[in-house]
């Protein structure tokens, strides 16, 4: 999810400044990241049903060639988009990839390095796809809302009017090295309802992580939790009715980037050096810990070699509250 919604900065500024008709193929759920785009077509890949195995690339190959594409931007290059691309170079379509720096982010990562140095931003690296495509434009790209968008009525009645600060909480991730210790996340969140005058806002969907959420409810009284019937397209206008986010190097740092919201980053086993933090996600709002180890790991999907996290375990959570209060 956070690799797609790093597209969308690019594929907007070059929806708004270019005469193009864009086709994006990804997971038809990830379709409201584009809602700013209401001419550009998604196609949904069934990677489990009619796109699954090899026969089902190039079934899909076939799907997709029915466009007549003039121009293929492959910002994935991985198996299937590498299939395709193949394919592809045999139309009359023109074919670029991106460069995703993989030597560079395995040598940011490796033990006894000498030094880090920051690499190309992800989206940046998007662009240059384009650019090496024919197409000149620059990213420009501020919120896929063009007005602060109303709440849903079910948003409306569980939350009510906006009288406090609102701070939005995602405290989960896919890899451990990239979760700050829940116990000290709690912490956070302590210590912002003990100060009043907030409403908290956390953001998980798995089972267990609701079971956590529920239960930090119980205990603070300004935790406020989305409800059951509501999607991604109301996450979205709610991120956009914010303050404040405070999230992992995960999906909901650059959902929030997608509106607007300035976001309080945490890394541990990773590092915004691999060029994956937030558009217009500034470095000063980043908290972390300088340990000779990190980043160890491009993804935070290696086990800590210390066994002890420090990357994580370091950081007090009053630091994390300080980079908060910036916005309130």
């Amino acid at each position: 999810m956070g690799d797609v919604a790093m597209t969308v900065p690019v594929l907007s500024s070059l929806y708004q400044q270019q005469n193009v008709k864009l086709t994006m193929l990804t997971t038809q759920a990830f379709s409201p990241m584009f809602s700013g785009m209401p001419d550009l077509q998604i196609v949904g890949i069934d990677k489990r049903g009619r796109h699954k195995g090899l026969i089902g690339l190039v079934r899909l190959f076939f799907d997709l060639k029915k466009y007549d594409f003039d121009a293929v931007a492959d910002l994935h290059d991985v198996f299937r988009s590498k299939v395709l691309r193949l394919l592809f170079s045999f139309t009359s379509a023109k074919v670029e990839k991106i460069n995703k720096g993989r030597t560079d982010k395995k040598q940011l990562a490796r033990r006894g390095k000498n030094q880090s140095v920051p690499l190309q931003l992800t989206v940046e690296r998007y662009h240059d796809v384009f650019k090496r495509l024919g197409f000149t434009f620059e990213l420009n790209f501020t919120s896929i809302f063009s007005t602060k968008p109303v709440l849903p009525e079910i948003l409306q009645q569980s939350f009510g009017e906006k009288n406090q600060k609102w701070i939005g909480i995602a405290p989960f991730a896919k890899h451990q090295g990239k979760i700050y210790p829940l116990e000290k996340m709690e912490q956070v969140v302590h210590l912002l309802d003990k100060q009043g005058e907030v409403k908290i806002f956390l953001f998980g969907n798995g089972e267990e992580e609701k079971k956590i959420m529920t239960y930090w409810k119980t205990k603070y009284t300004s935790i406020c939790l989305m409800p059951t019937a509501c999607r991604l397209p109301d996450e979205l206008k709610l991120m956009a009715q914010l303050d404040v986010m405070v999230s992992m190097d995960s999906a909901n740092m650059h959902l929030a980037s997608l509106v607007g919201l300035p976001v309080v980053s945490i890394w541990g086993a990773t590092h915004h050096y691999a060029g994956f933090l937030g558009w217009h996600q500034s470095v000063d709002d980043i908290v972390e810990v300088d340990l000779p180890c990190r980043p160890c790991s491009v993804y935070g999907n290696i086990p800590c070699r210390r066994n002890d996290y420090a990357c994580m375990n370091n950081i007090k959570p009053e630091a994390v509250v300080e980079k908060i209060k910036r916005y309130l």
